[in-house]
């Protein structure tokens, strides 16, 4: 059963008056009266508001009617004929602003005093502000004769926007003692007047009260989305009595009493929802927090302002007035003909919010404009009397969905297709979602789904950012070309399209790292859509070159861009290899509901092309169009829907945080993001649906906000944060390892965390103990596993080049610079070519022993020495790889300055909250390596993402530049047309690892691209290629050892 407490009405005590008591010689039987005239001091006290803008709205600031501009004040005799009167302006009164001390709304207490003389009697004694002098005025002055008359006028309520201030009156009466909430209207009562110089109050009440606006979205579901756009008021009495009730037998033509559009808080501006508030269970900025609720419904917030009206008891409020709270009662309540229109209220006041809605629901998906209405009275259930003078504190609490039952509302789904949009896929290669889609009326045949664009490139990408601007081609001019010289390539029979992009409708089955055919055959084209296959184009059929070109194992795949879903029954439909989808199917509602897979492609789509499924850009996102196409029984055109599925960012920080084994302290952790390749920030983010962190492995050792095997969890609209801890300490030959996985933007996104306590050498895959960190220098390891250590030259352990060299400087000459060696204490330094009276740092040939004639002494242990192609290999064979930002011992929290998000350094003066970019290997949950699930291992890039120094002669002569990549320049060489990811590859982070010795396929280095997300063989390019045979052409990479 739904809760029925959707709106919270707090009336707030606006009784003006509350000040001291008149004096007891005034009560009415106090005595005989003399002849004679009092000199009576009059002090008139009411409570004023003031306001806070809420942004650009049409709402008034609730201290523009609360200043007293004038008072005129009546007395009449016991027969109810009028006796006196008196009308004081602004300037004739004493003003000031007490303070209201016990008052839950006010905190001051507008008074004004002035004195009049009023023979000795007995009198009811009226006060009017904000009216002017009634005795003068042609429309009220025979209305003040008769004491009834006097209470019976009614001032008009003012509508144009700049008028509306003008809607300031206050009327009331003098009494003996404070009168209770609501007393002062009808007839004041009688009081005595005889004494010389007595002093009355008056206690006022306006004649509008005002209604503030607060919103709860904690029982939303997660998925669900509201943008708010405005709140106005309706059914505004066009006047208001001064004392008599302005009740329902005033007020009771919809057509002639009331005005039914009144003021408007706008909360967003312009057409377009997306810039308008938008509220989630989890993220709120118009009520969800305590002390935003409060400002909300502060004195100085923006109102809503309306004349009093009583329209009595009535039906329950709610669209189900059974009580039972779970049917609408009244389908047609927007309708005037309908019983249930306006609750039966046609002249109730109501307020009614404006916005737009999504509901990105895997079991009901939707979107629209909509509208909620509230009726106000002095509870959510069946008071419909907006009374005087209150402070109606309203708060919309949105249920479920934000369309059911528990709302008056106005919202009506059209037969078509509801889709989330956008929506969100992982940045990571061969991942999946579940896209939820709704189909509204009765479906005849299939659903078709078309990917119709699909972005290799960024979206959105500034002037900030440099990638291929040119024309991408898919196919050449001669297909089966051995080379780019016969290929034709300034003739290509396919331009760039959708098969370069990262998105599937069918699931991968097919690695395409090492394929052996020609990056510009396109085979990437072949198979995407099956229509297209074997089909004349550009007046030629290439069906021959897509059976010559796909493999046999390629052939009878699904084509990726183009599906169908059978929508004839309910369940969990068999897709086979390319992905199962799920039918839900409502006939009495006429509605259809799918879940259908969509997936991120291979590494590798084309080798040596770049193209892949993994998003290679760290701060932007790839996009694609999903056209979505059904046909619906009684439409004469099929129903169609685009749409955009985003490849969220690469999240970097945080990757991995690890502690020594002596060290269990807390990290609190936020996932973040880069805007832009601008941005001198990473920002947390907010999860576009509900977000988890569970340990994948390591649930023995690993708590997450305190708790043991704990997992974390946030709603729509949250930012992803939460605390890691490792329970308790090891011994310093013990190593512990873990996965935290976090799924967010409604579980569609993955992210890992990994997590280890201990550096002792371990053994990951393979028989090696890998050690933790790089090596510095002869038998000197680095202190963190986020130092990148030292750069050394083939075989040469005796001149490293220290990390203090290694800051990014735009990749300059180093020819002839001295480098400081390690140790800085040595004093020593080398340089790169030979200088005369200098020392050159030399390395041995690539066939020589390299560094496999000198083992290393790392804590006692003779026995270690820099890793060797099989240990790598065996990484490479039975390991995962992720690339990211590691935090250590030093580091408390997620950093958000990239400053100091990549800085981590030995000879900085503190790493507190400083990272270092680099490769995770990792065994996946399951694995049966010898390191056991989770265990993993860091290669640090270095504090410039250049893990090299190259010996580049292709570059005019430079030797010794700081930089990963093999090439110097944009590469723009004629097959650039058919692999633009390669474009900027001279700007790609990574880093070079020595091998021991070059190996028997004559391999002796290897290389980690944290750009492309490769770990793999580097050959022979760490050396000179063009010049082998000559003496020191190595380029100085890292060095990790094993034992």
């Amino acid at each position: 059963m739904k809760s029925k407490a959707i709106y919270y009405l707090l009336l707030g005590g606006m009784l003006f008056g509350f000040g001291s008591c008149m004096r007891d010689d005034l009560e009415a039987d106090a005595g005989p009266i003399g002849k004679g005239e009092s000199r009576v001091s009059f002090a008139v006290t009411f409570q004023a508001l003031s306001n806070l803008s809420l942004g650009k709205t049409r709402s008034l600031n609730g201290d523009e009617i609360a200043e007293i501009e004038d008072i005129f004040i009546a007395w009449y005799n016991e027969d109810g004929s009028l006796a006196g009167n008196a009308y004081r302006t602004r300037e004739q009164m004493k003003i000031s602003d007490p303070d209201r001390e016990g008052s839950p709304s006010e905190q001051t207490t507008q008074r004004a005093e002035f004195t009049c003389n009023i023979p000795y009697g007995r009198y009811r004694i009226y006060a009017v502000a904000n009216m002017g002098d009634l005795a003068a005025s042609t429309r009220y002055a025979e209305k003040i004769a008769l004491e009834e008359d006097f209470r019976r006028i009614a001032p008009a309520w003012e509508t144009a926007p700049e008028l509306t201030r003008n809607n300031d009156q206050m009327s009331g009466y003098f009494t003996a003692n404070k009168p209770e909430s609501g007393a002062v209207r009808g007839e004041a009562p009688l009081l005595t007047i005889n004494s010389a110089k007595p002093t009355i109050h008056a206690w006022l009440r306006r004649l509008a009260s005002k209604v503030t606006i607060s919103f709860d979205t904690k029982n939303l579901y997660d998925n669900v989305y509201i943008y708010i756009k405005s709140a106005r008021i309706h059914n505004i009495p066009r006047s208001c009595t001064l004392l008599d009730a302005n009740d329902e037998q005033r007020i009771k033509d919809p057509d002639n009493d009331v005005w039914f559009a009144g003021d408007t808080i706008e909360y967003g501006q312009g057409t377009d929802f997306n810039q308008w508030p938008r509220l989630t269970k989890g993220s709120n900025p118009l009520g969800g927090t305590a002390q935003s609720k409060e400002q909300l419904h502060a004195n100085d917030a923006r109102s809503l302002f309306f004349y009093e009206n009583m329209q009595g008891k009535g039906k329950l409020k709610w669209q189900d007035v059974s009580g039972d709270n779970q049917h609408i009662s009244f389908l047609d309540g927007n309708d005037p003909d309908d019983p249930g229109y306006r609750d039966g209220k046609p002249c109730g006041t109501y307020i009614e919010v404006e916005g737009f809605y999504i509901s990105n629901t895997a079991e009901n998906p939707g979107k629209g404009a909509i509208f909620y209405r509230f009726m106000l009275g002095k509870n959510a259930d069946d008071d419909y009397n907006a009374e005087r003078n209150f402070h109606y504190k309203l708060t919309m609490r949105f249920q479920g969905s934000a369309n059911d039952v528990d709302w008056h509302i106005d919202y009506n789904e059209d037969p078509g297709i509801y889709v989330p949009n956008p929506y969100y896929i992982s940045y990571l290669y061969d991942h999946s979602m579940m896209l939820p889609v709704k189909i509204k009326g009765k479906p005849v045949g299939n659903l078709k789904a078309e990917i119709v664009e699909n972005n290799w490139g960024p979206y959105q990408a500034g002037d900030e950012f440099e990638y291929y601007p040119d024309e991408v081609y898919s196919l050449s001019g001669n297909p089966t070309a051995g080379n780019v010289t016969t290929a034709d390539p300034d003739n290509p029979k396919i331009k760039d399209g959708p098969w370069n992009g990262f998105l599937s409708l069918a699931a991968t089955h097919i690695n395409w790292i090492g394929r052996d055919k020609s990056f510009w055959c396109g085979y990437n084209y072949f198979y995407w859509l099956q229509k297209d296959f074997g089909t004349a184009l550009s007046g030629e059929s290439l069906e021959a070159y897509g059976e010559a070109l796909l493999l046999p194992q390629e052939k009878g795949q699904a084509p990726r861009g183009y599906r169908e879903y059978e929508l004839s029954k309910s369940g969990t439909i068999d897709g086979g290899n390319n992905g199962d989808y799920i039918v839900t199917i409502d006939e009495a509602k006429e509605r259809t509901v799918l879940q259908i897979p969509c997936y991120t492609r291979a590494l590798q789509l084309v080798s040596t092309t770049g193209f892949s499924g993994n998003n290679p850009y760290f701060s932007y996102r790839r996009s694609a169009k999903v056209k979505l196409t059904v046909q619906l029984e009684g439409h004469p055109e099929p129903t169609v829907d685009t749409v955009t599925i985003f490849q969220v960012r690469r999240i970097i920080n945080p990757k991995g945080i690890y502690r020594r084994h002596d060290n269990d302290t807390p990290f609190n952790v936020v996932l973040t993001h880069r805007k832009n390749e601008a941005a001198t920030q990473y920002l947390p983010f907010e999860s576009e649906g509900p977000w988890e962190a569970e340990i994948e492995t390591g649930s023995d050792w690993i708590r997450i906000n305190g708790v043991l095997g704990g997992r974390a969890k946030g709603a729509t609209g949250s930012e992803i944060r939460f605390s890691y801890q490792p329970d308790g300490t090891i011994g310093a030959d013990q190593c512990r390892y873990g996965i935290i996985l976090i799924r967010y933007h409604n579980y569609s996104c993955y992210h890992r965390i990994f997590v280890r306590q201990g550096y002792a050498p371990a053994q990951i895959a393979g028989d090696a103990k890998w050690h933790c960190f790089n090596l510095c220098y002869n038998d000197t390891e680095a202190k963190s596993p986020c130092e990148e250590g030292s750069l050394f030259r083939f075989g040469n352990f005796d001149q490293p080049i220290d990390a203090t060299n290694n800051v990014f400087d735009n990749f300059k000459d180093h020819a002839t610079t001295e480098f400081d060696l390690a140790p800085l204490e040595s004093g020593k330094k080398g340089t790169w070519t030979e200088v005369a009276g200098k020392t050159q740092i030399t390395n041995k040939p690539r066939a020589s022993a390299g560094f496999s004639d000198r083992k290393q002494t790392i804590n006692g242990n003779p026995n270690c020495h820099v890793a060797e192609y099989e240990d790598f290999h065996a990484l490479q064979l039975n390991c995962q790889f992720a690339y990211g930002v590691l935090y250590d011992d030093e580091s408390t929290e997620t950093s958000f300055d990239v400053k100091d998000i990549y800085s981590y350094a030995y000879y900085n003066e503190s790493n507190k909250n400083k990272g270092m970019r680099g490769c995770f290997v990792y065994n996946p949950k399951g694995s049966t390596n010898s390191g056991g699930e989770g265990a993993n291992l860091f290669f640090p890039t270095g504090v410039a993402g250049y893990g090299r120094r190259k010996n580049c002669t292709q570059e005019g002569g430079k030797r010794g530049v700081l930089r990963y990549a093999n090439r110097g320049a944009l590469y723009t060489s004629s097959d650039i047309h058919y692999r633009p990811m390669l474009y900027t590859v001279y700007t790609n982070f990574g880093a070079i690892y020595w091998l021991n010795k070059q190996s028997a396929s004559g391999t002796s280095a290897w290389d980690i691209n944290v750009s492309t997300f490769d770990f793999n063989s580097f050959n022979n390019n760490a050396f000179l290629v063009s010049d082998w045979g000559a003496g020191d052409v190595s380029d100085a990479c890292f060095v990790r050892l094993v034992e």
